[in-house]
C-alpha cells in the first residue's frame, strides 16, 4: 500500500512540476496585470517602499514560483504632489515583490 501511495505521489508531483510555474518566470497577461489583485499588490508595495511615488501604469510583469511567489514588474510611476519632487512627469521603475512561502514571513519589496 505504501509503495502505491509513494508511486501516486511521485506521478502527481511530476505532473504538477510539468504544469506549474516552477520552470522559470512567466509573463503576466495584460488582463492579469490590470486585475484588481495585481493593482492592489503593486500599490501596496509602492506605498511601502517608495511612498512619494504613485502608480501610473504597469507596463509588464512576470511571476516565478519557487520558495514562495516572486513578481517582477516594470512600472510607470509619478511623484505625488504632496512630496517635494525634484522632477515631474513619468518615471520608469522596476519593482520586485516576493511573497515568501512561510505564512509567518512578511512580503519583501524592492524598487530599482
Amino acid at each position: 500500500m505504501r509503495v502505491f501511495e509513494g508511486f501516486t505521489f511521485t506521478i502527481l508531483l511530476l505532473i504538477g512540476m510539468r504544469c506549474s510555474l516552477v520552470d522559470g518566470p512567466r509573463s503576466l497577461s495584460r488582463d492579469r496585470l490590470e486585475s484588481q489583485e495585481i493593482q492592489e499588490l503593486v500599490k501596496s508595495a509602492l506605498k511601502s517602499s517608495s511612498p512619494c511615488f504613485e502608480l501610473v501604469n504597469i507596463k509588464s510583469g512576470a511571476v516565478h514560483i519557487g520558495n514562495g511567489i516572486k513578481y517582477q514588474f516594470q512600472l510607470l510611476t509619478a511623484p505625488k504632489p504632496t512630496c517635494n519632487a525634484t522632477y515631474y512627469g513619468s518615471h520608469e521603475s522596476n519593482l520586485t515583490v516576493h511573497l515568501p512561502a512561510s505564512q509567518f514571513a512578511r512580503p519583501v519589496y524592492s524598487v530599482g
